[in-house]
C-alpha cells in the first residue's frame, strides 16, 4: 500500500489502522491545498472481479406415477431444510400415487474464481407447463421449494450455503380431473446469485 508522500506504510497499518491511514492522508492533503494553493493527489485503486458461478442439472424433478380421478388433485415433492434432505412425496384431492420411483431436482452450484463465496438461489415464482407427449394435455407445476433455508433469499439473504453445494428443488404438480394418460414433460428454471 503507498501513502500520499511516496513512503511505505507500516505493515502494523495493513488492516485496523486502514481508516486512520484515510485521515491522516485527507489531512496532509488538506494541508497542501493550503500551503500550495493547488495539489495534486495520488492514491491507488483495485478491485477484485469475482468468479461466475456453474449449475449443472444432476438429476429431474419426477413426480413419478399419478393417477388421476374425476376431481382434480396434486402431487408434490416434498424435502427437507438440510444439506441431504429427506424427499417425500404426497397426493391430495383427487390424485393419488402409483409406483414408487420419483425424485427431487439436484443441481450442482459451483464457482468458478474468487470473491464471497455465498450463494443465494431463486426458483420460478410462476407456475410451469408440462406438456404430454403427441400433443392434446398439458399440467402445470408451482409451489417450488429447495433444501436451502427459507431466509437465504434475494431480498434479505440469511444463511446461505456457500458453493459448491448440491441444490435440491421440489414442487407440486396439479393434475386436471381425468387428466389424459401419458409422459408430461416440461423445464423450468433456478438461477444462483453470488453475493
Amino acid at each position: 500500500m503507498r501513502g500520499g508522500i511516496g513512503s511505505p506504510a507500516p505493515r502494523r497499518l495493513a488492516r485496523g489502522s486502514a481508516a486512520a491511514l484515510v485521515v491522516l492522508l485527507s489531512f496532509v492533503a488538506a494541508g497542501r491545498v493550503d500551503a500550495q494553493g493547488s495539489s495534486t493527489f495520488t492514491a491507488t485503486a483495485s478491485a477484485m472481479i469475482a468468479g461466475s458461478l456453474r449449475i449443472t442439472n444432476t438429476g429431474p424433478l419426477n413426480f413419478g406415477d399419478v393417477l388421476p380421478s374425476v376431481a382434480p388433485g396434486t402431487v408434490s415433492v416434498n424435502l427437507t431444510t438440510a444439506a441431504t434432505p429427506l424427499v417425500t412425496r404426497t397426493a391430495a384431492l383427487g390424485a393419488s400415487l402409483s409406483g414408487t420411483a420419483f425424485s427431487a431436482a439436484t443441481f450442482l452450484v459451483e464457482r468458478t474464481g474468487s470473491g464471497n463465496p455465498h450463494v443465494y438461489v431463486t426458483l420460478p415464482y410462476a407456475p410451469v407447463t408440462l406438456v404430454r407427449s403427441g400433443g392434446g394435455a398439458s399440467m402445470t407445476v408451482d409451489t417450488f421449494r429447495s433444501n436451502l433455508n427459507a431466509t437465504c433469499n434475494g431480498t434479505s439473504p440469511g444463511p446461505c450455503p456457500t458453493a459448491p453445494f448440491t441444490l435440491w428443488v421440489g414442487g407440486r404438480l396439479n393434475v386436471g380431473a381425468s387428466q389424459a394418460p401419458g409422459v408430461y414433460s416440461g423445464t423450468f428454471a433456478v438461477t444462483a446469485h453470488q453475493f
